[in-house]
């Protein structure tokens, strides 16, 4: 005990994490890539610590009284910020602030010492090479049905340590349920740790022959990665290597190639200080922008990162401009050189080869040659194409943004009557039976139970066959009637966890918040269904008034009142708005913290 607390205090902090996450300085140009000065360097004696202090006391600060001044208790910990914090209620530019806030940058994410003290490391299975390490597949040493993948990065062969860095700490800022789950990062003497997220699918690129010409794919795929931008770009993070590779399914494709995605390795990824959080008061957020012309507002982006066959003219423009030594010639790039290379992806699922060959490309950055019109053929038309037109406007300030492109048809089709029709009735008759419906109905993600009762709404005249014009008469209603019910299902399990978790003390409150980012498989992906049915707008985040409207919808006698008071006890950061791992810890089920290994990973 006594050498362990020797080498904690000798040991020099943050070793893999910029100060500048901790403390930021307040020049809104600055960028949040660390510099070498900003990078504490372990000493020759010293082990490297990849974490800021592992000792963190929760502070409970006690409210402010009128007349007596607020009082906080001392802590012997190293981390100025407590995981929970007291802020009188009230209202920050014209939006509820919440009375209590819980601090998640206060929470230990990385750590030193031995990772198999808590994984099965030495039963690993590889799961493939990442970026700059190798990828496997552990279990959990407290729960044998839990598995995580680990990215191992060896430190003598990592010759891009800031790389890593940046990697870690965009990961570690995340939360949107469509961005890859990071866990908890490791260190020991030779190699460095990454835990995520378990996706068995393999990424993008090894499905894309079985996907091709796949428009309902193309726009299942689409909508989740610009799900995950527009979230991403709101909080200042500009992926630069979006590519196939970089998209993983959470599972095997299947027959219905319906498998959720994750948006992962952010190697690359800028973070712009002008888009923090902490910031959002002083700087309009992109995420409430209305016009494209607001990208003014972020520092310009001038280096030359990503991969050739998916990258922008305007990231090109940079090397050309470094090739002819034209240094100050200005050239630079924004947040929607990712929505560029999404473009391409679409494009490659639809037609199965790349809009435009590398020689076009260098053609028009260093000539003006003007790009070839895009074809279209086969399914590759209407509104698939119209939104990989505007996803490749060539130039970057005539592109929209991520968040104007959430609204285009494409990502927000609907499926018509005719087409759901002809999806039900497989073997042609022009009638559908109950078996059709059923096996339609499940691909949808409805419950088995409910598949009787929807076959007697649409077969009005009780014949045991639906015609297409009982379908057809029956259709609207049928979806409008349906959205409604699973809503108040869902929204009324919802109500029941938010009122004990609105009713726990902050500890609780903190404690369900830790053990959230830890949840994983089946439960997180339930979860993440009543979020994003919450989430209308799906931008990943849930405001007051998609909060009140989900109430209102599925129970009259929830008062506009009570949603506003569940509202301001979820949104323990007090930004706003809910996000994702604090609708978790509100909804999650309280039973999950007596599972030995949520409550290890909430108690460390």
């Amino acid at each position: 005990a006594n050498g362990r607390r020797s080498r904690r205090t000798s040991d020099p902090l943050d070793s893999l994490v910029p100060l500048s996450v901790h403390n930021a300085p307040t020049d809104e140009s600055e960028v949040l890539s660390p510099s070498r000065a900003e990078l504490r360097t372990p000493s020759v004696s010293s082990k490297p610590l990849l974490v800021s202090p592992r000792e963190v006391t929760i502070h409970l600060a006690r409210e402010a009284s009128k007349d007596t001044p607020q009082t906080t208790s001392t802590s012997k910990a190293t981390s100025t910020t407590p995981a929970v914090e007291s802020l009188s209620p009230g209202r920050v530019g014209g939006r509820p602030r919440a009375s209590k806030v819980v601090n998640r940058k206060a929470f230990q994410a990385c750590r030193e010492g031995d990772i198999s003290a808590v994984y099965a490391w030495h039963q690993r299975k590889s799961l493939g090479a990442g970026s700059y390490g190798e990828v496997f597949v552990v279990k959990h040493r407290f729960n044998v049905k839990k598995r995580v993948a680990i990215k191992q990065v060896a430190k003598a062969g990592c010759d891009d340590l800031p790389r890593l860095r940046m990697e870690i700490s965009v990961l570690s800022s995340l939360d949107h349920p469509r961005v890859l789950h990071f866990f908890e990062a490791y260190e020991d003497d030779k190699d460095v740790y990454i835990v995520t997220e378990l996706c068995t699918g393999g990424d993008l690129h090894s499905c894309l022959n079985e996907v091709r010409g796949d428009v309902s794919f193309a726009r299942h795929a689409g909508s989740q990665i610009l799900r995950a931008l527009v979230y991403c770009h709101s909080r200042g993070v500009c992926h630069r290597d979006l590519k196939p590779e970089n998209v993983l399914l959470v599972r095997k494709l299947g027959e219905l190639r319906d498998s959720p995605l994750r948006l992962a390795d952010f190697g690359l990824a800028r973070q712009i200080k002008a888009h923090k959080r902490t910031v959002c008061d002083q700087i309009c957020n992109v995420k409430s922008r209305a016009s494209d012309a607001s990208f003014n507002d972020a520092p310009p982006l001038n280096s030359f990162v990503g991969t050739a066959e998916y990258m922008a003219p305007e990231v090109m423009a940079v090397l050309n401009a470094e090739i002819s030594l034209n240094l100050g010639g200005g050239k630079s790039y924004d947040f929607r050189c990712d929505l560029w290379s999404l473009g391409v992806i679409v494009h490659v699922i639809l037609v199965g080869e790349l809009p435009y060959s590398l020689e076009e490309l260098v053609a028009f950055v260093e000539d003006g040659e003007a790009l070839p019109k895009l074809k279209r053929a086969g399914a590759y038309t209407g509104e698939a194409f119209d939104f990989v037109q505007q996803c490749l406007i060539p130039v970057h300030t005539n592109r929209p943004s991520s968040k104007a492109l959430a609204s285009h048809g494409f990502m927000d089709a609907k499926e018509t009557c005719q087409t759901a029709f002809a999806n039900v009735d497989r073997d042609g008759s022009g009638t559908i039976d109950m078996q059709e419906l059923q096996e339609y109905l499940l691909k949808q993600g409805h419950e088995p139970d409910t598949v009787k009762d929807l076959f007697e709404r649409l077969d009005a005249n009780q014949d045991g066959i639906v015609s297409k014009g009982e379908f057809q008469e029956g259709f609207h209603v049928l979806c409008t009637r349906e959205a409604k019910n699973v809503s108040q299902e869902v929204l009324s399990a919802i109500a029941k966890n938010v009122e004990s978790f609105t009713s726990a003390s902050s500890m609780k409150k903190a404690a369900l918040t830790a053990a959230a980012r830890h949840l994983e498989g089946y439960e997180l992906q339930k979860l993440l269904e009543k979020f994003e049915s919450v989430d209308s707008n799906g931008d990943g985040t849930i405001s007051l008034e998609e909060w009140k409207l989900g109430f209102a919808m599925a129970d009259g006698s929830k008062s506009a009142t009570w949603a506003e008071e569940a509202f301001l006890a979820l949104d323990t950061d007090g930004s706003g708005e809910i996000d994702y791992s604090e609708f978790l810890a509100a909804v999650m089920d309280a039973k999950h913290l007596e599972r030995r290994d949520l409550l290890w990973a909430t108690f460390q």
